[in-house]
C-alpha cells in the first residue's frame, strides 16, 4: 500500500509543478484539494 500512496503523491506533485507554471495561482489552489481529499479518504 505504502508505494502506490508514495507513488500516487509523487505524480500529484509532478502535476501541480506542470499546471503551476502553465497558470499561476488557481491551478495551484485546485490542485490541493483533490490532493488533500485522495490523503484524507486513504
Amino acid at each position: 500500500m505504502a508505494p502506490a500512496i508514495s507513488t500516487a503523491l509523487l505524480a500529484i506533485a509532478v502535476l501541480d509543478t506542470v499546471t503551476e507554471r502553465s497558470s499561476p495561482a488557481p491551478a495551484g489552489v485546485r490542485n490541493v484539494d483533490p490532493a488533500t481529499t485522495a490523503t484524507s479518504q486513504r
